[in-house]
């Protein structure tokens, strides 16, 4: 039977020419393929019970009448499915709702069939998921998609952390089974609960997915202040602060006080003087406590063999291994501290202008430890250059406990294990410049004009105590960060407040070019990027006192950013740092229901 075209359509499949979701009619002068005029559920699903019964010899296959012919069977392979890697479901109990109930039924067999065709054109096989009844949920690991247990048919809903920083930089893993753990949800379903004063991850019973699962919970608690005190005209005081406290599963007594100190002077009536000190912090992320142990796989270079070879250049020592991310139930929050200074002016009614200067320093970020700095440090003990009985070399290099692993004591590297540290800190300083400006108003209307500029003097960052900082905005293999921006407003009211529209300028600076990300500044054809200005604007209309419409447009000109001639592919800028969209336009329509 040759192979059939197959394509996905709402609730049904639908085939091109004579395949899935095409039936030959009883009447032979009627040959044209139409949709199958069942819902999807009732031919799937009966072939998903046949493909468990071909398993389960004892149990006769099911059959359904069909039309014209009552009792005949018809075959699977009518389906042009690999039938053997389609997961057996359950029929679904219709409970009202029609055609929806049906469609949101099916919607998983939809996305598990859409993988099942890009598995064919790849090559690629599904994984098979052991369930605790001695079954197999079969699917693709990918997706938050059904896993049926062929044995004991129940389900599972399978859904990957989609914050987690391994998926991002390595791709999804497998997923292996495990028995049913206290504390896991009753109903086989990832969630994820937030409260006003608490925040609960929950994995399924009978599944425990490596890299795509976990189970915690955390309550948090706080209490603030804050006291605004005029101490005598031109000197206002500001104080507040705020008390948190976080208790999880594994961690109690996690607690941080954070304060803000501020004061404003006033030597004249125009300007104003300002400046404030001021704490933060934040709470590790759920996950990164969490998570369950995640599989990847990823290149390392082992600097012991190169040494121990004595080679000029440990190019030739990279090799794939496989590596290990767990979390880490004892991460402290990240905190941060920071002051401003600034004044304000004000001359007239129609004008302000206010500078202001900030320096942040941020301490104990939550990062995933680095694999090459790891390798390193390892091979540092190994050498000698580090003594081997400390606590870092005996967390890097113990056969069973270590972090790298080794095929022997000098056999190359076979396995990594890393984890979620409060390793970071960076430093920023920055000013920021404003402008406004009303004219006066006119028969035309009245006019506004507003100018804001910032610029990011230093930004340093350090990825783990002992090492160097790096400079952000020197080196362009850290940060591609634009270093200053600029924009401008010119906004328009008509005189009876009906019509209004604005002109909206950015301006972006210069950023480093793809050569530069790649090689350093040194490297040959590095160099940067002109800066890019474009323009958006808005019209709006007041029809009724609740009633109000606006037609807006992005990137008036169609300007896309500027081109990178070191980029080999498209769209031959860097798509962090600029957008792709072009020209954008949308049309608002704006209806409030309040009494007055």
């Amino acid at each position: 039977m040759r192979r059939r075209d197959v394509g996905l359509a709402g609730t049904t499949l639908v085939s091109r020419r004579a395949g899935l979701g095409c039936r030959r009619p009883a009447r032979r002068r009627d040959r044209g393929c139409r949709q199958w005029p069942y819902p999807l559920s009732r031919k799937i699903l009966r072939a998903g019970r046949n493909a468990e019964r071909r398993l389960r010899p004892d149990v006769p296959p099911a059959r359904r009448a069909v039309p014209g012919r009552p009792g005949r069977q018809r075959p699977l392979r009518r389906l042009g499915l690999d039938l053997g890697h389609l997961p057996p479901a359950q029929r679904r109990p219709r409970t009202g709702g029609g055609a929806i109930a049906d469609r949101a039924a099916d919607q998983p067999l939809l996305q598990h069939l859409a993988g099942r065709d890009r598995q064919h054109r790849s090559g690629h096989r599904p994984a098979a998921l052991p369930h605790r009844c001695g079954g197999l949920f079969r699917g693709r690991v990918a997706g938050p998609i059904r896993r049926l247990c062929t044995r004991c048919r129940r389900n599972q809903q399978h859904r990957p952390a989609r914050h987690a920083p391994h998926h991002r930089q390595h791709g999804l893993v497998r997923a292996a089974g495990r028995q049913r753990q206290p504390g896991c949800a009753d109903r086989g379903r990832w969630r994820i609960v937030a409260g006003a004063d608490q925040s609960v991850i929950r994995r399924p019973c009978g599944v425990r997915a490596r890299g795509l699962g976990g189970g915690g919970r955390r309550a948090h608690a706080a209490t603030a202040f804050e006291l605004n005190l005029p101490l005598f005209k031109p000197l206002t005081l500001d104080l507040s602060g705020r008390y948190d406290r976080y208790d999880s599963d594994r961690t109690r007594g996690n607690h941080h006080f954070t304060y803000r100190f501020g004061v404003e002077y006033r030597p004249f009536h125009s300007l104003l003087l300002r400046g404030n000190y001021a704490t933060s912090f934040k709470a590790p992320d759920l996950s990164s406590l969490f998570l369950s142990p995640s599989s990847y796989y990823t290149q390392v270079t082992d600097y012991y063999a190169c040494a121990k070879d004595g080679a000029s250049s440990c190019d030739a020592y990279s090799n794939g291994v496989r590596g290990t991310l767990l979390a880490n139930s004892t991460l402290r929050p990240t905190t941060a501290s920071s002051w401003t200074a600034g004044a304000a002016w004000s001359p007239t009614e129609r004008v302000s202008v206010s500078v202001d200067y900030i320096d942040m320093a941020i301490r104990n970020e939550v990062v995933e430890q680095d694999i090459d700095q790891l390798t390193y440090d390892d091979a540092r003990c190994l050498l000698g250059q580090l003594d081997p009985a400390s606590a870092q070399c005996q967390a890097l290099t113990n056969p069973t406990t270590g972090q790298v692993q080794r095929a022997g004591t000098d056999g190359p590297i076979t396995a990594l294990v890393t984890s979620y540290a409060n390793l970071s800190s960076e430093t920023i300083r920055a000013i920021f410049a404003s402008l406004r400006y009303h004219f006066v108003p006119t028969r035309f209307g009245s006019f506004g004009l507003q100018l804001d500029y910032n610029d990011l003097l230093n930004h340093e960052f350090r990825f783990e105590a002992g090492t160097p900082s790096v400079r952000q905005l020197a080196n362009p293999q850290s940060s591609t960060e634009f270093k200053s921006m600029f924009t401008g407003a010119l906004d328009w009211t008509s005189p009876g407040r009906r019509w209004t529209s604005t002109l909206y300028a950015r301006r972006v600076g210069s950023s480093p070019n793809y050569a530069a990300i790649l090689g350093g500044a040194s490297q040959p054809g590095a160099g940067r990027l002109r800066p890019w200005i474009t323009f958006n604007g808005s019209i709006g209309y007041q029809a009724t006192r609740h009633l109000r419409f606006a037609l807006m447009v992005n990137n008036l000109a169609n300007k896309m950013p500027p081109r990178d001639a070191s980029y080999t592919d498209a769209p031959y800028f860097n798509d962090e740092n600029y957008d792709v969209y072009g020209r954008q336009i949308m049309l608002q329509m704006r209806m409030s229901f309040d009494a007055h």
